[in-house]
């Protein structure tokens, strides 16, 4: 474990290239990743978590196990270490990209399995061994300091699991309530880092993932952004309203269907950019799992150029 580790990046000359990401690529091609299996696993007897199909997952987690936080974290545990680690070669191949940092929503450690294969299987204490903080002490609950550096051919990736990893159950954000305190400590920290933001001149020390999610250019893939993730739509919003410093741009990947046509105005309107590689997928369509699997390999390949482009 190694402590007061952070990266510093001189802004005038290069932003820190960053990678929001998401379930979606591992969920293509493994049922018990998804999030109606997942809030299923903590429901109470009896309940059907179908019935909730309208409501947002983080209210459905709420509503539907009666248990309080440890319990209820406990069991997502259980549930998400016997989650089957498969290989991915669209994971393997994002993490040869040379990214900055990489902020995982997931709880899980498809990335860190796929750079270090019995990386899910180490103890907790093992796993340590991989764990970075850019402060001198543990984030008590929120991992707003703390992040995985493992290494693939070399190339070193770290690896923000912003809502949370299996391995510390009290830092799994599941819940409505849990997302609002994670936002208040967002908020914090924010407030904390002003007048950073505004006198970095030729230095800024990157000293959690949520510097890197304002001020870095953000590549976001395989994170559907579902309005119930009102912690990310809160900070996408914040980028907007930063006086402070300049931010960097933010591409949102995903094919175009009819069903995301209101979340991309709304991306668009928080001046995301929306990107979605020539793949459109109609409604019942029969092929999806192939043209999603085509869209991920071109939004890839976008990245790099994109990342070539900007001679990061």
């Amino acid at each position: 474990m190694t402590y007061k580790d952070y990266k510093i990046f001189n802004l005038l000359e290069r932003r820190p290239q960053v990678l929001l990401f998401g379930n979606g690529i591992v969920r293509n091609d493994n049922e018990d990743m998804r999030w109606e299996r997942l809030i299923q696993s903590i429901a109470r007897d009896g309940i059907d978590v179908s019935e909730y199909r309208d409501v947002p997952y983080t209210i459905q987690a709420t509503a539907v196990a009666d248990m309080g936080d440890t319990k209820r974290h406990q069991k997502y545990e259980d549930k998400l270490t016997k989650a089957a680690y498969r290989k991915n070669s669209l994971v393997n191949a994002l993490l040869t990209v040379p990214f900055d940092a990489i902020l995982s929503t997931n709880y899980t450690y498809e990335l860190e399995y796929h750079m270090l294969s019995q990386y899910p299987e180490l103890s907790k204490h093992a796993k340590l061994k991989y764990s970075h903080w850019t402060i001198d002490k543990r984030d008590s609950k929120y991992l707003i300091h703390g992040f995985n550096r493992l290494k693939k051919d070399g190339v070193a990736q770290d690896i923000w699991h912003i809502h949370g990893e299996t391995r510390r159950p009290t830092s799994l954000i599941l819940t409505h309530d849990e997302y609002a305190r994670l936002i208040s400590r967002i908020l914090l920290y924010n407030k904390e880092r002003k007048k950073d933001y505004l006198d970095y001149e030729n230095e800024m020390h990157f000293k959690s993932w949520i510097d890197y999610f304002i001020l870095g250019d953000l590549y976001i893939l395989g994170q559907g952004l579902d309005f119930s993730e009102f912690d990310l739509w809160w900070l996408l919003n914040r980028r907007l309203r930063e006086n402070n410093v300049e931010t960097g741009k933010v591409i949102f990947y995903e094919p175009k269907t009819k069903r995301a046509e209101t979340k991309t105005s709304v991306l668009k309107a928080l001046d995301v950019e929306c990107e979605h590689c020539g793949i459109t997928i109609e409604p019942n369509c029969l092929k999806a799992d192939a043209f999603y699997k085509d869209f991920y390999i071109r939004a890839i390949s976008d990245i790099r150029r994109r990342m070539s482009d900007r001679k990061v």
